[in-house]
């Protein structure tokens, strides 16, 4: 299971980026917070990431602020 966590900040957000939104037609600001968290590679690491991104989604839902769309990224991470 989760063995530890990184995030960046979210007020001021750590990036700013812009996206097409297709829904609106138009490019839209988006502020951006990153979180890394840390898995051992023996875990079913996509079912995971699956879940979470899905509990993110409805928390965000939840408050008001639905999304269009929730990037979660998978890296594999060697220590040295």
């Amino acid at each position: 299971m989760v063995s530890g966590f990184t995030v960046s900040s979210s007020d001021p957000p750590a990036f700013t980026g812009f996206y097409w939104s297709y829904e609106q037609q138009i490019w839209l600001q988006d502020l951006i917070a990153i979180l890394f968290v840390d898995l051992p590679a023996a875990e079913q690491i996509r079912a995971i990431a699956a879940d979470m991104k899905t509990a993110v989604a409805r928390f965000y839902a939840e408050e008001g602020s639905p999304q269009e769309e929730i990037w979660c990224t998978l890296e594999n991470i060697d220590v040295v």
